[in-house]
């Protein structure tokens, strides 16, 4: 099991976004990019290897069917460092290994593997245990040194297995998935139907995609068989967002013209890998959910994320009457859709500095088993009204910065507010928008108390004599 996650080596390097801070240390994650392999554990729970459903690869002289992969989506350029597979050999073999060479291959024009390849690996399907699929696979080897090499690869590509024995008998079981399109939906549970089709099988010498593949015995009208091959990668992944300039020059003491209500767009920047379903599982949980039930009970330390790749929390949100979900999530994108924007405003004033960017990845380990990385990016939006409406925008030196609330969430429903100046008036108000408590300060600090307050969470809202106001989310346990 442990070869199954400890296979490729993705480096993640994280921006900062449009603050000026100082780049987090760089942080290697070990990561298998089985996507076809964790496709039919999410969308059946099977967690058995051997009962897994497979190919029947037959010796490369006794079959037409020669080559046989899958496609995997990329709009960057991928750092692959070798091939792999999931296979065994098929209990009637006698010879102890069975030579077996995995290829990279370009897309053609068609959708489909472009041969000559890129680049090939040697291996073999050997053990004493038949019938128990294991990891086989190597790393790309330099013709000249025979030391190990890289291959740069930009856009889609194909991972392609090939049986290259040549005594009958000598049968590879290559695992693929259960894949059903929708012609045969009415048979078959709705989890198990993909509909990708990118699947492939080199028939005669031919291309075809595996989706309703008739030409070949195995395959057949209603199926949409993904074998589980995968390229070993490294690349580097980054978190950014852009945030309106007219945020940030507002921020900067530039410009105090941006009103409430007024709305901002706020744009992803971040490498693809966080919003494509093959490299990043919150992405493919967000992809397969929209189509069926999650079917698979995460194993012991693992299992799916239902996450969102790419979030915005606004923390005004959560102080508007009635509160609303701070979060904005950007909306599922299908390939070569790496970017997007999403829109937001707020009709409340005050200065609101717990605003995030955040972008989350959980590596395509086997059965989700991979720890999620999370990185948020922090911004500032100070808002005011202007033209005596629902219009503004303040500078951070407005809206009682000092102001302080705690502790939060409150003990025995009391907490203190502190860092006032001159007379203020304090209001608590619940979800539904109703004044629960008020009362009038003159100190530096005022105590709260919603001891006789049902649990939940309140919002706090401070005006002092000027006018000046600053909200909080208070939590009362």
């Amino acid at each position: 099991m442990k070869k199954l996650l400890l296979l490729c080596s993705a480096v993640f390097i994280f921006g900062m976004g449009a603050r000026a801070q100082t780049a987090p240390t760089p942080t290697v994650v070990i990561d298998t990019l089985h996507y076809y392999f964790n496709k039919y554990y999410f969308k059946t729970g099977q967690t058995t290897y051997s009962l897994y459903p497979y190919y029947k690869s037959a010796a490369s002289t006794v079959t037409n069917v020669t080559h046989c992969g899958s496609r995997f989506e990329n709009i960057d350029t991928l750092i692959i460092t070798g091939l792999e597979a999931f296979a065994a050999k098929h209990a009637s073999t006698a010879n102890l290994t069975i030579p077996v060479t995995l290829y990279l291959c370009k897309i053609d024009g068609a959708g489909k593997p472009d041969m000559p390849p890129i680049d090939s690996v040697q291996t073999s399907v050997g053990g004493s245990s038949v019938n128990k699929p294991q990891i086989i696979g190597g790393n790309f080897k330099s013709k000249k040194t025979g030391k190990d090499t890289l291959r740069y690869v930009f856009g889609d590509f194909a991972v392609l297995f090939r049986n290259m024995s040549t005594v009958s008998g000598d049968t590879v079981h290559l695992l693929r998935t259960a894949g059903a399109t929708t012609n045969n939906m009415a048979a078959l549970p709705s989890q198990r139907c993909s509909d990708d089709n990118y699947g492939f099988v080199r028939y005669l010498g031919q291309f075809d995609f595996t989706k309703n593949f008739t030409k070949s015995y195995g395959f057949g009208i209603g199926t949409d068989y993904e074998f589980m091959v995968a390229p070993r990668v490294k690349y580097q992944i980054v978190a950014d967002h852009i945030v309106p300039q007219v945020i940030l020059d507002a921020n900067a003491g530039n410009t105090d013209t941006l009103c409430t209500r007024t709305t901002f767009t706020f744009t992803n920047k971040s490498s693809y890998q966080y919003t494509n379903r093959f490299y990043n599982l919150n992405e493919f949980y967000r992809k397969w959910n929209l189509y069926s039930a999650f079917v698979a009970q995460p194993v012991v330390g693992g299992g799916f994320s239902a996450d969102s790749a790419i979030t915005w929390n606004f923390e005004y949100m959560e102080n508007a009457l009635p509160a609303r979900d701070p979060r904005v999530f950007l909306a599922y994108k299908e390939h070569g859709m790496n970017w997007g924007s999403i829109v937001n405003y707020t009709d409340i004033r005050g200065c609101f500095d717990a605003n995030q960017f955040r972008a989350r990845l959980k590596p395509m380990s086997a059965f989700g088993r991979g720890a999620q990385l999370g990185y948020n990016i922090p911004f500032t939006i100070c808002m005011k009204y202007c033209n005596d409406d629902m219009d503004g925008i303040s500078t951070l030196s407005n809206n009682l910065p000092n102001v302080k609330l705690y502790p939060n969430p409150m003990v025995n429903g009391s907490t203190t507010v502190s860092g006032l100046s001159g007379k203020n008036t304090i209001m608590v108000y619940d979800l539904l928008g109703q004044l629960v408590s008020k009362q009038t300060a003159e100190q530096s600090a005022a105590v709260l108390n919603l001891e006789k307050q049902p649990a939940g969470t309140y919002l706090v809202r401070i005006v002092n004599s000027e006018n000046q106001t600053r909200s909080f989310r208070l939590i009362n346990p």
